[in-house]
């Protein structure tokens, strides 16, 4: 799409340009199942939270590309089309080593899932807010560079959390993890026992 807009190769029909479309949004696709499957191997009893983060970041990242587009090139289409194709696939190769089944606690899960759900909820009305004023009010190019990197700075945070995940796991004796299905087990196996020893 970017090399028919810049003129790089001759300007396809509407059907093509609609396929190369189709392709574009179904790009990243196997690694989005693959950040499923592996948030709900991690996160077994909070699996709906960590796919819920997820799918709220994807929702606000537009917002967050735009911002990108804004301070670095604006008023060019053909670079924001071209921001569009490198950027997520940039982040999806570099992150990809990290996307894999680790082994964590179910009562410290909750506090590190907790802690980005709150970034999210910070996050996502940070962006509503200079969306709003720039629309208004109109920014100038100094003010767009520092909310960028204010945004920047928000985006880095999860590396804090999750460091701090990787810390309290090493610092803290390997024990079972508490699992509410665990409990349940435990509950149900009790009362196949009780059962049998009455009859």
């Amino acid at each position: 799409m970017w090399a028919s807009v810049t003129g790089l190769i001759k300007q396809p029909p509407v059907p093509v340009m609609c396929l190369f479309m189709l392709i574009a949004s179904q790009s990243l696709t196997f690694l989005n199942t693959a950040n499923v499957v592996s948030s709900l191997e991690n996160f077994a009893d909070y699996g709906g939270t960590a796919v819920g983060i997820m799918k709220g970041s994807v929702g606000v990242s537009g917002a967050m590309l735009i911002q990108l587009y804004e301070t670095i090139c604006p008023g060019d289409p053909k670079t924001f089309i071209l921001l569009l194709a490198i950027v997520p696939s940039l982040l999806s190769v570099l992150v990809m080593p990290l996307v894999r089944i680790y082994e964590t606690s179910t009562v410290d899960e909750k506090k590190h899932l907790d802690g980005l759900s709150a970034l999210s909820l910070v996050i996502a009305p940070y962006l509503m807010i200079i969306i709003i004023l720039k629309s208004t009010f109109g920014l100038p190019s100094w003010a767009n560079t520092v909310t960028l990197a204010i945004l920047l700075v928000l985006l880095s945070s999860p590396l804090v959390i999750a460091i701090r995940a990787h810390r309290d796991n090493i610092e803290k004796p390997s024990s079972p993890a508490y699992s509410p299905l665990l409990d349940n087990l435990e509950v149900l196996c009790f009362c196949k026992k009780f059962f049998q020893a009455k009859l």
